[in-house]
């Protein structure tokens, strides 16, 4: 649990949280901002943001090392934001990789 949380703290350093009044205004002046929902499938369904798009953490990795095919792979140019329910959630994968 101490090298995971010792992860986290060092995601935390280099990785921008945004908050959800700022992300509102990203919306309305970014068109082609792609929002990733990495919450569990069950969490997605009971609420979302509109147009987000909901992507299972196994797809998600492999945007993240170029091993997905089409259309995910098309992404990997594009500004994309992810949801989760926990900042530590998303934190910790955007470091991994």
């Amino acid at each position: 649990m101490d090298d995971y949380q010792k992860l986290v703290a060092k995601a935390l350093v280099s990785v921008d949280e945004i908050l959800p009044w700022d992300l509102e205004e990203e919306i309305e002046q970014n068109s082609d901002l792609i929002l990733l929902d990495i919450r569990e499938q069950a969490e997605f369904e009971m609420m979302h943001i509109k147009d987000a798009l909901h992507v299972a953490r196994g797809v998600l990795e492999g945007l993240a090392f170029g091993t997905m095919m089409t259309p995910y792979l098309s992404w990997q140019k594009l500004e994309i934001k992810t949801l989760c329910l926990f900042v530590v959630q998303a934190t910790a994968l955007c470091l991994r990789h």
